[in-house]
């Protein structure tokens, strides 16, 4: 919904304050202008995807769509008492870089959207950081903490310059520094300036991932050595080469002509800000190397088939959606595991004991490593984060995400015989 209305102008000149909008030339022959938007209610049933087209009422005049520019996120449910008593344990402890409880509640504080953090640390077989000795032996000093700052990441636009590489193959390539958007997880597309929201996106046909250890602002930079160690920390870079076939390259140079492209970049929010805190002198403990990161995404798709008595009302898909995402998306670092079980549990929570979840259901997950490589891991009774330590990725790392958009459900009436 809008809290304001808003006029489209062609114009720059005409727009006077935040209300009037200007309208843009797209490459499918249409116009289009963005406004502001916000969900009716709280909660992480409530998130939406970039590309989700959306109904107006009332109609607009010569409107043909409405799409979402951007992804609808951040939204929290309504604590819980659990939450609750969480929440006063590390309500009642000292907000200081110290031991695990100390740095949770310190970062919950300071970032209220947190939902989890991990810290691997001495004695850890994540650590790895603390190994860089001629032996090879753990010297301690060091800690990473893996802060899911909100539920789901969210995907952000930004126009970027490209570089023709190779002009008889139209392959174009952008460097993506540390700052685009810290600790990213992918590149979600590459479209021409001016594309329409939902358009797919241009071919990526390679991706190297790197680091910027440089300092910032007279932080102190934590000691990394590898993308492996880096990966998904506010040091991390990339650089993307794409195919963009409609490109015409005549009298362009490779390695000189730029473009502007429009870049979508998935990812969690703030782990730059909690980095600067931790890295801060006045905060950091002097003994002490803080690494903040991301942690290792699974994201994650579920199919599951439901079926309802012949005289009963069938269920709400949407519920049953919002419910089975909701208990993924809650599934902690000390847990580390999507079991069938609590899928289960999550349909007849919303959906009443009468209804039955057909077994088995089908649940398919991909984990991106902090190097780039990926894992995918498909099954009809749990998915496990895979145990990797070398590699960064353990149940200690890794969060389950999903979204309602990545649960199918089929609804089916009983075929039972009246009693």
């Amino acid at each position: 919904m809008t809290d304001l209305t808003y006029i489209g102008v062609t114009q720059i000149d005409s727009v006077m304050n935040d209300q009037q909008k200007i309208i843009m030339a797209r490459t499918d022959g249409t116009y289009s202008f963005t406004v502001p938007v916000a969900a009716e209610s709280e909660g992480t049933a409530y998130s939406t995807r970039r590309g989700t087209r959306f109904t107006v009422d009332p109609a607009i005049l010569g409107m043909i769509d409405a799409v979402a520019a951007g992804d609808f996120s951040g939204g929290r449910n309504a604590e819980t008492n659990a939450d609750l008593v969480e929440k006063a344990k590390l309500g009642i402890s000292a907000k200081v870089l110290s031991g695990r409880t100390q740095i949770e509640a310190l970062i919950r504080e300071r970032f209220p959207n947190v939902t989890a953090v991990s810290i691997t640390g001495f004695g850890d077989p994540e650590m790895i950081r603390d190994r860089h000795n001629i032996f090879g032996m753990s010297a301690g000093g060091k800690a990473d903490l893996w802060v899911r700052a909100q539920y789901l990441p969210i995907t952000r636009t930004i126009e970027m310059e490209a570089v023709l590489v190779d002009a008889e193959s139209r392959i174009w390539q952008i460097a993506v520094g540390r700052d685009a958007f810290p600790g990213f997880y992918a590149i979600s597309f590459v479209l021409p300036q001016g594309s329409a929201e939902n358009q797919d996106s241009l071919e990526l046909v390679a991706e190297t991932r790197g680091l910027d250890l440089s300092a910032i602002n007279g932080d102190f930079v934590p000691d990394v050595e590898t993308i492996a160690e880096g990966g998904y920390s506010r040091y991390q870079t990339s650089v993307i080469r794409f195919k963009d076939p409609g490109t015409d390259v005549t009298g362009m140079t490779e390695n000189v002509t730029v473009r502007t492209y429009q870049v979508g970049i998935y990812g969690l929010p703030g782990i730059a800000e909690m980095q600067h805190l931790v890295s801060d002198r006045s905060m950091r403990n002097p003994q002490a190397d803080y690494l903040v990161k991301a942690p290792v995404p699974a994201m994650c798709a579920i199919n599951l088939t439901v079926q309802y008595r012949a005289n009963d009302q069938p269920p709400s898909v949407d519920a049953i959606k919002n419910a089975v995402a909701e208990t993924v998306n809650g599934i902690g670092y000390d847990v580390g595991k999507i079991p069938a079980g609590r899928i289960f549990d999550s349909v007849h929570n919303v959906a009443g004991p009468d209804v039955l979840v057909v077994s088995p259901i089908d649940m398919f997950c991909q984990i991106r490593r902090p190097d780039g490589t990926t894992i995918v891991s498909r099954s009809r009774d749990v998915i496990e984060a895979p145990n990797e330590p070398e590699l960064g990725v353990t149940s200690r790392t890794t969060a389950f995400f999903t979204d309602p958009a990545m649960v199918d459900v089929a609804v089916e009436k009983m075929d039972v015989l009246p009693v």
